[in-house]
């Protein structure tokens, strides 16, 4: 069955990329400096020094704050990318890993239950999308 109540509803959404997956072109602030044009190549380039920049990124980029702005003009819904990696090691490496075999930060999953709660709190609903997933040899 439909849930009538949302069918009813038009989403006004907005993108909230470059947050759990980070991209050079809307982020480029926190690639300053490196060669890095991806979030395996940054968490590859910068090494142990990683973590603390990544957690702070996603602190601050998006916050409750930003939520309860997009509710109070209109929006109703966010999309949120996620990457395969979100959920912890035990991902396929890719030889752009390079000596790492487990490159990126851990702790996004936390972060992505965070934005579940604020969407709760302000009645927004979430589009996640899987927008990088591993290439797996044939």
């Amino acid at each position: 069955m439909i849930d009538k109540t949302f069918s009813d509803n038009k989403l006004r959404g907005v993108n909230l990329g470059g947050w759990l997956v980070l991209e050079k072109w809307m982020t480029p602030s926190l690639f300053a400096g490196l060669q890095a044009t991806d979030e395996t190549s940054w968490c590859v380039e910068l090494g142990t020094r990683a973590e603390q920049a990544m957690k702070n990124h996603w602190d601050t980029f998006i916050t409750s704050e930003d939520f309860a702005w997009l509710a109070k003009i209109g929006i109703n819904a966010v999309r949120i990318p996620i990457g395969h990696w979100i959920f912890g090691p035990g991902y396929p490496y890719h030889r752009c890993y390079g000596a790492s075999s487990h490159p990126f930060v851990e702790g996004g999953i936390e972060i992505l239950d965070r934005a579940f709660d604020w969407a709760e709190q302000y009645s927004l609903h979430i589009v996640l999308d899987l927008y990088s997933a591993p290439i797996l040899p044939a």
